[in-house]
């Protein structure tokens, strides 16, 4: 039975299934991998700008294929093609693409854009209007050879169109022979050299696209994720989408609650699907490219999708850049029984070959004719005719319906065994028998197998790299866009995270982030070992969101000014300051750090009680107007460099079990409180309040009530010595990185709603609501460590044993030199007293394993360093050094770890608090040069996994 469409009735909610396609061919540029080489945050970002996301990959010796969100992207080294479904703003990521290629010297040579009509064209970019449309393509290559053609195919009062842009800058014909991946949208007329040219271009190609509506209703049920789903792959074969590409790498992916997507892949040919299966809106697009016109039979083709997903209408475009002589087989007009042709449009867009044909159909009303009784007949008569293959004498209502008298052809000649073995499949099966779930295991049939001489097996054999990352994946939801994933925020603050390249995640925990770690290692994996990432932090933003949505529900009195020491990251300072949070600064270029970013001075502190004063003078003329002091001889400097400046008297106020106390430093003792607003009375200083801080991490939550009783008697005085009203307590900061115990990074951390309990008291009793005394704080470890993740790669390693005296006895006998280390980030575990942990991506030890076919040693993810229970894993006590060459270089010691291997990873968490602005660069490893990786998290902690 199929789904029904009422015209005057609008589901509601509704989804536009419709696809806009853009495919660009380039000139060849100096790298052999062209576009393929283009690193995976700058295909994140073109697609964060067509507002879709990459929720898969594969990968085969011709190009690389990403499902996305809303439908599927495929990078060759000379071409891009990008399809995309919904109210998705494909064009947006034309500009970027060619922008990165330009970086690669490489130009547009040809481009065409195609689409058909859209169910809901006024919610479109553009309002669907396909005149904007071209003018926006025409604007990127209208100066292609003699500017871009546009083609409207198909009766606009008889169902859908065909929409077609092409541009060429006629240099088809003289292509060198380097490009295999082919394309079919060519437009520019032959040269009187094209012939020889053509000798030396790759075969003519078709490709074949079939959009459907009215989708069986019980076919369509696949596609949902009910009671019944069990995986992506057992969906794919039971719909009989495996049939029809039975030679092809296929990569589905089932959406929640509903939805199918799949790309598969086949030497340089490509396939993608794309369903949406809600009974109202039905739609699915079936396509299939860069077909060797010598393999292609658009029939067969056709006749073998419509009867997999029996739809009610359909519109089939076949395009090709064959010359008419080779193409006449390709533009036979398809005949499909049972349905109806309701128009055919051929429009040639070469005049020395190459057309788009589009044909529109209608399923025929199923009709019960009674079966008379017919005497018997001897079909022993009729043998000879049936087994010459004499069809011809069969009825049919026209000739339009009649089949094609040709003998059918599949589109690629298929040996007896349909699924050939490969590589790919042997590993998946020795995995699954173990166990283990290859979650996302690329193609390895076709994958590139550069030799690197001198390099370990494990560090330069692509197949078992590819198996060692896909063990280590978890099957998690997919996330939405940014705009959609985080609707619920301001705009400015979505735009600052769409600025920031982030790429949305749906948890913070670490599942979520091992799979985001996984991918920009997979990234390198096609690069020599030597231009592979050694190190990078993933900085998640959304972290900080939701503190300082937590920090204004619990201490909602104390607006937060961000400790830019703490981090002065740029993606941090960012989201802060669209969030309207303020910011404590201790120096001039911090002032301008956060100015740069449009903050204005008045959400400014200069909170140094002790000025340099070239920075005094420096922050002066920059317009901010509060300070701190807390001896005389600073009240005098400000007298003379800044005397417009308000100041705060920054009290002395410890928490002695702080993991860093300030109060050696800073801080007026009770004493010299009264001497030193006097003398602020006599200088002509605006006192604006007081100021303390309990010490960076604090513990002791009484340290807040005690801090808080000493403004309180610093008021007192204020007005005793006849100082106008204080206005301003500055509670400073010391609050934890941890909303929760249990993410506490430190064994005495306390949450904030421990310390906020004792602060909102003490501030109703002290200085209550109704005395219009303004409270500010000064966290920054609070909202920078949970955010960064450092991912350090082993480069080296020894392993030493008690039986051979190398290592004494209840030494570490497993010792690992990682890529960060004292002098790096992990500086904070001097300076910040902080306890850190490692996080395993055993991606080389795997990929290992599975060479060797030893599944038993295979490292599960999630495994941390000292962790007691880990599934029966032998492990070693081990040390983990830092990469430079002085002894004190350590990360870890006396840790436990299962034997790691040189090209497995460790990841250290909570690291984004006091580290990269604590670094050196000293043996030349540059600890601020580490690559940075913007995401944002949903939710804290990882979602529940999926089935897939």
């Amino acid at each position: 039975m199929n789904n029904t469409n009422d015209t005057n009735v609008l589901p509601c909610p509704h989804f536009e299934g419709v696809e806009k396609r853009i495919e660009i061919d380039f000139h060849a540029g100096g790298l052999q991998r062209g576009l393929r080489s283009l690193p995976r945050d700058i295909l994140d970002d073109a697609m964060t700008a067509a507002e879709c996301l990459i929720v898969s990959k594969r990968t085969c010796a011709a190009f690389d294929a990403y499902v996305l969100s809303e439908s599927s992207l495929f990078v060759y080294p000379t071409k891009v093609v990008l399809k995309t479904c919904g109210t998705t703003e494909l064009l947006n990521a034309i500009p970027m693409f060619i922008e990165e290629a330009a970086k690669l010297g490489m130009q547009p040579r040809r481009a065409k854009y195609t689409r058909s009509t859209f169910m809901w064209p006024d919610e479109q970019p553009l309002e669907g209007n396909f005149d904007k449309e071209v003018e926006f393509l025409e604007r990127h290559f209208g100066a292609l050879g003699d500017g871009g053609n546009a083609f409207v195919l198909g009766s606009k009062t008889k169902g859908v169109q065909w929409h077609v842009y092409l541009a060429d800058d006629n240099s088809g014909a003289f292509i060198d022979g380097n490009s295999t991946e082919g394309s079919e949208c060519s437009t520019g007329f032959e040269t009187h050299s094209a012939p020889a040219a053509r000798a030396n271009l790759p075969d003519p190609t078709v490709s074949l696209e079939v959009c459907m509506t009215d989708l069986n209703r019980e076919h369509s049920k696949h596609f949902f994720r009910d009671d019944t789903y069990e995986s992506c792959q057992k969906t794919t074969d039971d719909c009989g989408i495996a049939d029809l590409f039975p030679q092809f790498d296929i990569d589905p992916y089932v959406f929640e609650p509903c939805g199918y997507s799949m790309n598969a892949l086949s030497g340089s040919e490509y396939a993608t699907i794309h369903i949406t299966p809600e009974d109202g809106f039905s739609y699915c697009s079936v396509e299939r490219s860069n077909i060797p016109v010598s393999a292609a039979d658009p029939e067969d083709y056709l006749r073998r999708v419509a009867t997999t997903f029996k739809p009610g209408k359909f519109s089939f475009a076949v395009s090709t850049d064959a010359a008419l002589p080779d193409a006449a087989n390709i533009r036979r007009v398809p005949t499909l029984p049972g349905y109806r042709r309701i128009q055919a449009s051929h429009q040639e867009v070469d005049a020395s070959g190459g057309a788009v044909s589009f044909y529109t159909f209608e399923r025929l009303p199923d009709v019960h004719v009674p079966v008379p009784t017919l005497p018997a007949v001897n079909l022993a008569a009729f043998k000879p005719g049936f087994e010459a293959g004499h069809d011809s004498d069969r009825n049919t209502d026209s000739e339009e319906d009649a089949p094609d008298r040709k003998k059918f052809r599949p589109l690629v000649e298929t040996p007896d065994i349909t699924r050939e073995v490969r590589p790919s499949s042997i590993v998946s099966s020795h995995v699954a028998e173990s166990g283990v779930e290859l979650n996302r295991c690329p193609s390895v049939n076709h994958m590139e197998l550069p030799v690197h001489e001198h390099e370990p097996s494990t560090l330069s054999n692509h197949m078992t790299e590819y198996a060692g990352i896909a063990t280590l994946r978890t099957r998690l939801p997919t996330s939405f866009p940014l705009a959609r994933a985080f609707a619920g925020w301001d705009s400015e603050v979505v735009n600052t995270l769409i600025g920031q390249h982030c790429k949305p995640l749906v948890g913070s925990g670490g599942k979520t982030i091992d799979n985001f770690c996984l991918d920009i290692i997979e990234n390198g994996l096609a690069l020599p070992t030597t231009d592979r990432l050694a190190r990078f932090c993933v900085v998640d933003l959304g972290v900080v969101m939701r503190r300082w949505r937590y920090w204004r529900a619990t201490i909602p009195r104390a607006m937060p000014h961000y400790a830019v020491k703490c981090n002065p990251d740029t993606g941090v300072l960012a989201i802060l300051a669209a969030l309207g949070c303020c910011f404590d600064c201790a120096s001039a270029t911090e002032v301008d750090m956060v100015m740069a970013l449009g903050v204005t001075p008045d959400r400014i502190i200069y909170a140094n009680p002790c000025k340099m004063p070239a920075h005094l003078a420096r922050v002066r003329d920059c317009g901010v107007g509060l300070t701190t002091f807390d001896s005389v001889a600073e009240l005098h400097k400000i007298y003379e460099l800044a005397p417009e400046m308000k100041v705060v008297l920054r009290l002395r106020a410890d928490d002695p079990d702080a993991r860093c106390v300030l109060g050696n430093k800073f801080g007026a003792e009770p004493p010299e409180i009264e001497p030193l607003l006097t003398a602020a009375k006599h200088l002509g200083i605006h006192v604006e309040g007081v100021a303390f801080h309990v010490g960076s991490g604090a513990t002791n939550p009484r340290a807040f009530r005690v801090a808080l009783e000493r403004a309180r008697l610093a008021f007192d005085i204020a007005e005793r010595v006849g100082l106008p009203p204080l206005k301003l307590v500055d509670i400073g900061g010391g609050f934890s990185g941890s909303v929760r115990t249990v993410a506490a990074t430190n064994d005495s951390d306390v949450t904030l709603a421990e310390v906020a309990k004792t602060v909102n008291a003490s501030l109703e009793e002290l200085f209550p609501e109704s005395s219009s005394v303004r409270i500010i704080s000064e966290p920054g470890r609070y909202f920078a460590e949970a955010t960064t993740t450092l991912a350090t790669m082993v480069f080296s390693r020894r392993i030493r044993s008690e039986e051979d005296g190398s290592v004494a006895k209840g030494g570490d006998t497993h010792q690992y030199f990682v890529s960060d280390g004292l002098y790096g980030m992990m500086n904070c575990l001097l300076y910040d007293h902080a306890s850190i942990t490692a996080r395993m991506l055993p991606v080389s030890t795997n990929a290992a394993a599975l060479a060797g076919g030893d599944l038993n040693g295979i490292v599960p993810s999630g495994v941390y360093s000292n962790e007691e229970d880990t599934n029966g894993l032998t492990k070693y006590p081990s040390t983990v050094f830092g990469p430079t060459c002085d002894g004190i270089d350590k990360v870890l010691e006396n840790t436990l770890l299962p034997e790691v291997s040189i090209g497995d990873w460790l990841l250290f968490p909570h690291m984004g608090a006091y580290t990269v602005s604590a670094g050196s660069n000293f043996n030349g490893f540059d600890c601020a040069g580490v690559r940075k990786y913007y995401v944002a998290s949903v939710v804290d902690g990882d979602p529940d996994e999926i089935r897939r």
